[in-house]
C-alpha cells in the first residue's frame, strides 16, 4: 500500500529513547505487503536502526532527542 506512512530510522531511534525513558518496551509493526514480502523502505529503516545501535550502542535513558538520533555518515 503506497499511501502508508512510514517511519524512517531517526524516528525508529526517537521511539527507543522514548521507550527506553519510560523503561518500557516497544514493538515496531511491519505489516506485509499484499504479496507477504515487507515493503522495502520498513526493511531499509530496521537495518539502519540496527547499524547505528551496532555501531553506538542503544540511546541513553534521559538523552535529549538530539543526542538519541545519531545521523548518518
Amino acid at each position: 500500500v503506497e499511501d502508508t506512512e512510514r517511519i524512517d530510522a531517526d524516528e525508529v531511534m526517537r521511539r527507543l529513547a522514548y521507550a527506553q525513558s519510560q523503561s518500557s518496551n516497544m514493538l515496531l509493526n511491519t505489516g506485509p505487503l499484499f504479496v507477504g514480502a515487507i515493503h522495502p523502505e520498513a526493511i531499509a529503516a530496521l537495518r539502519e536502526t540496527g547499524r547505528r545501535i551496532r555501531e553506538n550502542g542503544w540511546p541513553r535513558t534521559g538523552a535529549s532527542v538530539q543526542e538519541s538520533v545519531l545521523t548518518v555518515g
